[in-house]
């Protein structure tokens, strides 16, 4: 890799890296500013234009999970809000498969539920799923989506992302699992008494959703609504409690199945938002491959997760993607396995070039 660009969109993620082939690839594009409100899209598009103008247009978007804090500035810049917004040139999208277990589908299903119960049709976006956003950006041109599972490669033009989660299945006794089954819990009792997640999620059902995701073919899925201009602006609003506490047991399930990946044999290493105990899977992983040394780590969940298994390796520089909210919760840790630790709070944006082999941060 030949350089990385992580901007500053608060509690979110937006950032690319750059091959040393020339190819971009921009990394989730989302922010949460506090809590999810009608700057959050805004601000993590602003990001994507400041990596725009550093880096090249990206050709691949990589998304580690379906949460608005790393897709909600894709979500405004396709809304009618938005202004000069740029042509993109995204041909392929990767995103972490949905692990096989038995509730595998109503999983995949409530997340995205949630996530338009809280967009909603308020927000002038006809093509909320992430694969008619990119399309659109794309001027109608539509892309590839690929799901990847922990041991598959993503080829780019020679250099090689290796995926380390999430697996290709969990079994239903896991700590996952079990996260898991209490989130869709959760999101019944939500849906059993708010009538618009309930609309939402017969809707994306009847349109057999998963199955397309599963099997790549998003390009047959056609948007709710075909006209933007007829639709009012997004507006802030409370939602009922169950609701709320459906969307974070979700929130959370998700985390732990988000996708982390490496470049190269330790260029790069992006850790997503995964817990604890998956972070100790990964590094054991990891080293078993006789792989601990890394230029760059993109540090888990927002630089608040930790676990000793890190003390295994060793990283030139660390770098956290962290706002106002997560900042007190932010660990101290990375500092004893790198030469660095950079948290876009404190340093604003953060532009890295590896030169010979050496990351160096410019202003």
């Amino acid at each position: 890799m030949l350089n990385a660009y992580l901007s500053d969109v608060g509690d979110g993620l937006c950032m690319a890296i750059r091959t040393h082939m020339g190819e971009t690839v921009q990394i989730d594009c989302g922010s949460t500013v506090g809590y999810w409100n009608e700057k959050c899209g805004e601000v993590a598009f602003e990001g994507l234009i400041r990596i725009l103008n550093r880096l090249s247009d990206p050709n691949i978007l990589v998304l580690s999970h379906f949460h608005l804090d790393h897709y909600s500035g894709l979500a405004y810049a396709a809304s009618p809000a938005a202004k000069n917004v740029p042509n993109l040139s995204i041909q392929r999208i990767y995103c972490p498969g949905v692990p096989a277990f038995s509730l595998s589908q109503a999983f995949f299903y409530a997340i995205l539920t949630i996530n338009l119960r809280i967009l909603g049709d308020e927000t002038g976006i006809p093509g909320y799923e992430l694969f008619n956003l990119v399309t659109k950006l794309n001027g109608g041109s539509p892309p590839t989506l690929k799901t990847v599972f922990q041991g598959d490669s993503i080829d780019i033009n020679g250099s090689v992302l290796t995926v380390t989660w999430p697996p290709r299945s969990i079994a239903n006794d896991t700590a996952v699992a079990k996260v898991v089954t209490q989130a869709i819990e959760l999101f019944n009792e939500a849906k059993e008494v708010d009538e618009p997640t309930k609309k939402w999620h017969t809707y994306l059902q009847e349109k057999q959703l998963f199955d397309r995701y599963i099997e790549g073919e998003l390009h047959e899925f056609r948007p709710y609504k075909e006209q933007t201009n007829t639709l009012p602006k997004f507006a802030p609003r409370k939602l009922p409690q169950v609701v709320e506490q459906a969307n974070w047991a979700l929130r959370r399930a998700a985390n732990r199945l988000s996708l982390c990946f490496f470049e190269g044999k330790g260029e790069f290493l992006f850790f997503g938002d995964v817990n604890r105990k998956e972070i100790d899977t990964i590094i054991n992983n990891l080293l078993s491959s006789g792989i601990s040394i890394f230029g760059l780590l993109v540090t888990p969940h927002h630089g608040t997760r930790w676990s000793n298994m890190f003390l295994n390796m060793q990283c030139e520089r660390a770098a956290s993607s962290c706002g106002q909210r997560l900042f007190p919760f932010l660990r101290s840790d990375f500092k004893k396995i790198s030469r660095s630790h950079h948290v876009t709070w404190l340093s604003g944006d953060l532009p890295f070039v590896n030169c010979l082999g050496t990351w160096l941060i410019f202003p």
